[in-house]
């Protein structure tokens, strides 16, 4: 498995990664330090396991914010299905009524 080097807050962490995975890791990697440095700026020197563990919380609130924006975002897509089978139901019943009145004018 290939191995790569990040490096977070001034250190390096040695990971592997699937074969082909490397400039995402990397790219994750500086994500994970630019989260570090944001810390470091508002809060100062930390200790690297105070550091890690406020870097993972932020992560984490990230994650949890766009998990609540994806399920938002899916109960509107949800609404939207629901609205567009309305209006096709309406169209439905709309057409069939102007077949009627079509054959009733032919009829007539």
């Amino acid at each position: 498995m290939p191995e790569v080097t990040l490096r977070i807050s001034g250190r390096d962490y040695t990971v592997t990664c699937d074969p082909g995975e490397e400039e995402h890791v990397r790219t994750l990697g500086r994500y994970v330090d630019n989260k570090a440095q944001q810390l470091v700026q508002g809060l100062g020197n930390l200790s690297e396991p105070r550091l890690l563990l406020l870097v993972s919380l932020m992560l984490a609130n990230e994650v949890g914010e766009a998990r609540g924006t994806l399920e938002a975002l899916r109960g509107e897509d949800a609404e939207r299905a629901r609205q567009s089978d309305a209006v096709a139901d309406t169209l439905e019943s709309l057409a069939g009524r102007v077949e009627t009145i079509v054959q009733q004018l032919e009829e007539s």
